[in-house]
């Protein structure tokens, strides 16, 4: 796959007409994946056009604007989808006031395109003043039917809310993959040790919408190898409780040094509530019963 990011033009030549997906695709959820298998059925020959920055923080102004995918984890997913090239737009201050019109001109018109897929509800230029009404002018453009899971439709805004919510079963069947957060492995305060219940602690490396405390069962990638584990977000009430929610992973069957490792936490269901334990031996055994039924439901998924 060929990344291509806009430094006045994007330096692509290319006598193959290609389809181009155009959107935020933050995510990739179902929603997005359906419009870009559609393309690819299509012409195999597919590419991605889309953005680098939070776009919803600049147009919507919100102090914390959270986003599923890094531009990172965008580009894993595109690769495996069979995405040929992936057109990337740093959008900023400059790039949010362009002009539909400049926005063609500048930045599409020298892809050599054959069709345009877009969602429904995808506009673009200042003001969101571009719509599919404006690529009809320029290009055959195909617009692609929302999808719904449960009479909703499938959205980015959704899965986050469902995620901070703590409903990740139903934010994974959305995605269509199991929800996961990257990060450093960082040291702590090592009270997992002292009831035989390690866990890594997680510096995230991106502005990721985090699960609702409680207790979840995952899986965790270290070194592109898959783990299962139990992830615990929250302030741990029993003991040193802190004043922020803290991601951390006990890792089942484990025992290696991954401090300052980088690695990826996959969600794959909420076992229960987080909870204060009148002692730390209630909460050894809570622990213990958490950990069978996640082995038991780790097992009879993956």
């Amino acid at each position: 796959m060929n990344v291509y990011k806009y430094k006045n033009g994007f330096n692509y030549k290319s006598n193959i007409k290609t389809n181009l997906c155009l959107g935020l695709f933050d995510g990739i959820h179902l929603g997005h994946q359906f419009l870009i298998k559609q393309a690819i059925l299509d012409n195999p020959n597919t590419s991605v056009f889309t953005f680098d920055g939070n776009v919803k923080k600049l147009i919507h102004k919100k102090k914390d604007s959270y986003q599923l995918t890094s531009l990172k984890d965008k580009l894993n997913i595109f690769k495996n989808l069979g995405i040929k090239n992936v057109f990337i737009l740093e959008f900023n201050n400059k790039t949010i006031s362009i002009t539909k019109e400049n926005f063609i001109k500048d930045y599409l018109e020298d892809l050599n395109i054959n069709k345009v897929f877009i969602g429904q509800d995808f506009t673009f230029g200042y003001k969101g003043e571009g719509n599919y009404l404006t690529l009809e002018k320029h290009f055959n453009t195909k617009v692609i039917d929302f999808i719904n899971f449960n009479n909703q439709k499938i959205s980015s805004s959704n899965i986050i809310s469902l995620i901070l919510s703590g409903q990740i079963d139903q934010a994974n069947s959305q995605l269509g993959r199991y929800y996961s957060i990257k990060g450093k492995v960082i040291h702590g305060l090592a009270n997992g040790r002292k009831i035989n219940f390690p866990t890594a602690n997680l510096k995230l490396s991106f502005n990721y919408p985090i699960p609702k405390n409680g207790v979840y069962a995952s899986l965790i990638k270290i070194d592109n190898k898959l783990y299962s584990s139990m992830s615990n977000i929250g302030t741990h009430p029993t003991i040193d409780e802190l004043n922020a929610p803290l991601v951390e992973t006990n890792i089942f069957d484990f025992n290696q040094d991954i401090y300052s490792k980088y690695v990826e936490v996959f969600f794959i269901n909420k076992i229960r509530e987080e909870q204060k334990f009148n002692s730390l031996d209630e909460l050894k055994d809570q622990l213990s019963k958490d950990r069978d039924s996640i082995k038991n439901l780790i097992r009879n998924k993956i």
